[in-house]
């Protein structure tokens, strides 16, 4: 059936092989029954059947693991879709990227896999380093934020969260920190911007609080943009920036910012300074005190309690 002339009854093959596969007993069966058919669904010109096998690559995956087989061949596969010629191919397969990270996090697991040795690398850390920074992220966005398709950005930024966290300290902190942030401050399109902001705001958690900052300080610079919506992304998440941002900073950056919006024409940015402002009390009670009144912080306590 994998090979029927019907495309439409190739790409409904990937579902019944994913079942099938979980039912398998050993690595031996799912490599001799079901990855031949996978190998020949992904390479099937049709593209509603590149599709259909890339939406089920991360169950798919989970499965070969759990049997313990390779799943060498579904990391080259994963890596073809996330590169296919047609563009929904790609954004399907970007959905399913975080999977690809969950079993490439240690030099042990990329042995298995084979990756290491088909490259001919060795088994250092500055090794490991080169794999993730140049295999996988750049490849990733050269197919992902190369596109024209905003709709494609859109759909691919959410994912960039489940790729750090699944990542290496490392290389979350010397090269996907600082691509976000990149992202952050020359993304246009406002779907994406929202995408990457709520994606920067749901990794701070997990990052080291000196790595938060150069996340935060982009969003609170939509502040000072000449449009109202990317003011909107910093009221969304206004507090969860505050609890990060240190108290000289919030009186240097952030408060002449809010200053300048008291009296903006957009009455929906008006209303973000006003219920956002309560998260700042406490930090501009602390300034204020035994500042001269012509400093911001005692400026803004003043107008805000009036």
């Amino acid at each position: 059936l994998v090979a029927d002339s019907q495309r439409i009854v190739r790409a409904a093959c990937v579902a019944p092989l994913l079942e099938l596969g979980r039912l398998l007993s050993d690595a031996k069966e799912f490599e001799t029954m079901i990855q031949p058919c996978l190998d020949k669904l992904a390479e099937d010109g049709s593209r509603d059947t590149r599709r259909a096998l890339a939406s089920s690559m991360a169950d798919l995956q989970k499965v070969a693991v759990t049997h313990g087989g390779s799943p060498r061949s579904l990391h080259l596969m994963m890596m073809n879709l996330l590169e296919d010629n047609e563009v929904e191919t790609r954004r399907v397969a970007a959905t399913q990227l975080k999977v690809l990270c969950f079993y490439a996090t240690s030099t042990g697991n990329l042995e298995r896999r084979g990756i290491i040795a088909r490259h001919s690398w060795h088994t250092s850390l500055s090794d490991l380093m080169s794999f993730f920074t140049f295999f996988l992220p750049v490849r990733f966005w050269a197919g992902i934020c190369g596109s024209s398709s905003s709709g494609h950005h859109c759909r691919a930024a959410p994912q960039y969260k489940y790729f750090c966290l699944a990542s290496p300290p490392e290389i979350l902190t010397d090269f996907l920190l600082p691509r976000l942030q990149e992202h952050l401050t020359m993304e246009r399109d406002e779907r994406v911007r929202s995408e990457l902001v709520c994606c920067a705001v749901g990794l701070l958690p997990s990052v080291r609080r000196e790595d938060c900052l150069p996340l935060v300080r982009p969003i609170l610079a939509f502040l000072n943009l000449n449009i109202d919506q990317p003011k909107q992304y910093v009221f969304e998440y206004f507090s969860e920036l505050m609890a990060l941002m240190p108290a000289s900073e919030i009186q240097l950056t952030l408060l002449p910012s809010l200053v300048n919006l008291w009296q903006g024409k957009n009455w929906r940015v008006r209303l973000g300074v006003v219920q956002s402002v309560p998260c700042l009390f406490s930090k501009l009670v602390s300034l204020s005190a035994g500042l001269p009144p012509s400093l911001p912080s005692s400026e803004c306590l003043l107008c805000f309690g009036s």
